[in-house]
């Protein structure tokens, strides 16, 4: 039920409370339908905490490397007891500036992500999904270009093999 609004807000309680009211109407729509809410990290969890009881699971944005994913799903397990999903973004995203990195670099950090994240934070966490299925080229506002690696794919469709084998690790844990 939406991606990282919370951090954006400027009326972060009345926002909670509102997410609240969203979930409690899916919920009545769909008992069974279970309900994911992304943030930073685990930006926003004591109003999650206090204000959005009728969430059940919380997303995670993971900008900050797999340290803390760990610790996200341990602070979550506390304040929340929900569990987490994780939205791998690698902790050497672009979005830090760091966009002139090789592929091999951000496949190394995608792969770091679920070995020593995703992976060590079980059974607390559902488990979690790469930010992008493909690479792509693109240009921002400015005109600016931009070349996006962060997919799990390459943009011509070909594997990263280190990605699969990442993930299929993960599921051979299971």
């Amino acid at each position: 039920l939406g991606n990282e609004t919370y951090s954006e807000s400027t009326h972060r309680e009345e926002f909670a409370k509102y997410l609240n009211e969203l979930c409690k109407a899916v919920h009545a729509a769909d008992p069974n339908h279970p309900i994911v809410y992304t943030t930073p990290v685990d930006v926003g969890i004591r109003d999650f905490a206090k204000f959005t009881p009728e969430l059940d699971v919380l997303g995670s944005s993971s900008y900050a490397g797999p340290g803390m994913l760990t610790f996200t799903v341990i602070r979550t397990k506390k304040k929340m007891n929900k569990p987490v999903l994780f939205m791998v973004s690698a902790f050497l995203d672009e979005g830090s500036g760091r966009s002139n990195l090789t592929e091999e670099v951000k496949i190394w950090s995608d792969v770091e992500m679920w070995k020593r994240g995703v992976l060590r934070s079980r059974p607390r966490t559902l488990g979690g999904f790469f930010r992008g299925w493909q690479d792509k080229e693109y240009k921002d506002w400015s005109g600016k270009d931009h070349k996006d690696l962060w997919g799990f794919v390459r943009k011509d469709g070909t594997a990263k093999e280190a990605n699969i084998a990442a993930v299929h690790d993960v599921l051979l844990e299971e």
